[in-house]
């Protein structure tokens, strides 16, 4: 990679940074409408099934898009298998990240835990991890899901992601 293009990643990941801070970073609008309210929640539920007879596997998902551009940053989701119903986080991030330093997420500025890189593509880069009662029972209770990434020049940046109606969109895969 030559220096021009680092240069223009860099300053694609520095403009980023600077569009969250200005709230120009939010969460896509969901297809989820609150039940009696109308209003759009940060988070959207679909199951599937392989058959009528298997179990469906479900998950609930939030994007966080740059909102000048439409650009997807982040993707959430929480899958919940049909099989085991023990729910799963993955988060997608984009590319040109300090790897070795994984995503961190909070709930509230507390909990605080660090998903480990499991591989990357055009996409982004995807981390995963099962996810314990306890983080499950503070995302519930919790107002916003914080996702902090590291650029190559370890700079961090938190992108916050509402939890607001996560209780009511969970509630519908459990």
């Amino acid at each position: 990679m030559n220096w021009r293009n680092l240069l223009a990643r860099a300053l694609v990941l520095a403009a980023i940074a600077a569009f969250s801070g200005l709230g120009l970073v939010g969460p896509a609008a969901a297809q989820t409408e609150q039940e009696g309210g109308g209003e759009e929640l940060p988070w959207s539920s679909r199951c599937t099934s392989a058959s009528r007879d298997a179990p469906a596997t479900c998950q609930i998902e939030q994007r966080a898009v740059i909102t000048e551009t439409g650009q997807l940053l982040l993707l959430v989701t929480i899958a919940v298998p049909g099989d085991s119903r023990q729910p799963i986080l993955n988060i997608r991030t984009p590319l040109q990240l300090f790897l070795p330093a994984g995503v961190n997420i909070d709930i509230d500025e507390r909990n605080a835990q660090k998903l480990n890189y499991q591989t990357c593509d055009q996409q982004g880069c995807y981390a995963r991890m099962d996810i314990s009662n306890a983080l499950l029972d503070a995302m519930i209770k919790g107002g916003k899901l914080n996702i902090i990434i590291e650029n190559l020049n370890r700079q961090k940046l938190t992108v916050p992601m509402s939890l607001t109606g996560f209780t009511e969109v969970y509630g519908r895969v459990r």
